[in-house]
């Protein structure tokens, strides 16, 4: 986790232990992840979230709609 957050801190992102976020001109570095909504989807997807979050990486999940 270390080494990743290092890796990220190097695109000029401040990580911010108290907020466990980075945050760079006064932004949280969030991320959009897009996903059908069956359920192998949405767990996989909850699963990123939670693993990206743990970095300090905010992550908004969207699902749609797999019917045609």
């Amino acid at each position: 986790v270390e080494a990743l957050r290092e890796q990220i801190s190097k695109t000029g992102w401040v990580y911010n232990q108290g907020s466990n976020s980075f945050v760079k001109d006064g932004k949280d570095l969030t991320l959009s992840l897009v996903t059908g909504d069956s359920p192998l989807y949405t767990s996989t997807a909850q699963f990123l979230k939670k693993s990206w979050e743990e970095l300090g990486i905010k992550i908004n999940v969207d699902s749609f709609s797999n019917s045609h």
